[in-house]
């Protein structure tokens, strides 16, 4: 099973940002526990009504800042969530999102692990 943070895609866009990486690491973070939970509540909340412009929107914007921190497995799952939004297909929304939310529980706790650097 692939890692929840490709460890080298984050150091690649913490050095995009110059100065120390842990440092760079916490303002990412901080950014990231804002936006990311509300985007959550948006997909969940989309799901739950079969609002494919919410979720379209929310998943790919998830699906974006993700990637760009290495988290690929939820951007994969934001990308599933996406695509189907955008097909209009309902089937399975709420199972995708409790995967997604799964996922991000999972991701943060990898994110806030000391060990991550």
């Amino acid at each position: 099973m692939e890692p929840l943070i490709d460890r080298a895609q984050l150091l690649e866009s913490l050095e995009a940002m110059g100065g120390e990486p842990a440092e760079a690491l916490a303002l990412i973070l901080d950014l990231y526990s804002e936006d990311a939970p509300q985007l959550l509540g948006a997909i969940v909340q989309g799901a739950a009504a079969a609002d494919f412009e919410q979720l379209r929107f929310a998943a790919h914007s998830l699906k974006s800042s993700s990637a760009t921190l290495g988290a690929h497995r939820l951007a994969q799952l934001c990308q599933q969530m996406e695509h189907q939004a955008h097909r209009r297909e309902a089937h399975n929304l709420s199972a995708l999102a409790q995967q997604l939310q799964a996922a991000y529980q999972a991701t943060w706790a990898a994110f806030r692990d000391p060990a991550l650097l």
